[in-house]
């Protein structure tokens, strides 16, 4: 990588960071908040797609063991 390339890129590390010291005071840059907040979505999303795959599960083993 040449020293361009390397101080673009901690140019970019910089820009997706807030204060440095925020880190050192246990709080969350807004980068961690956005991906806690995905994270969290993609949870709340994938809850009713777990429940119903649940829900099947269920009925294959009610299925299965009226063939015992």
């Amino acid at each position: 990588m040449t020293e361009t390339e390397t101080m673009n890129m901690n140019l970019t590390i910089e820009d997706f960071t807030s204060d440095p010291n925020e880190h050192d005071q246990g709080k969350k840059s807004w980068l961690d908040n956005i991906i806690a907040a995905k994270l969290k979505a993609e949870h709340e999303k994938a809850l009713p797609l777990r429940a119903s795959v649940l829900v099947d599960l269920e009925k294959i083993q009610t299925q299965v063991m009226s063939f015992f």
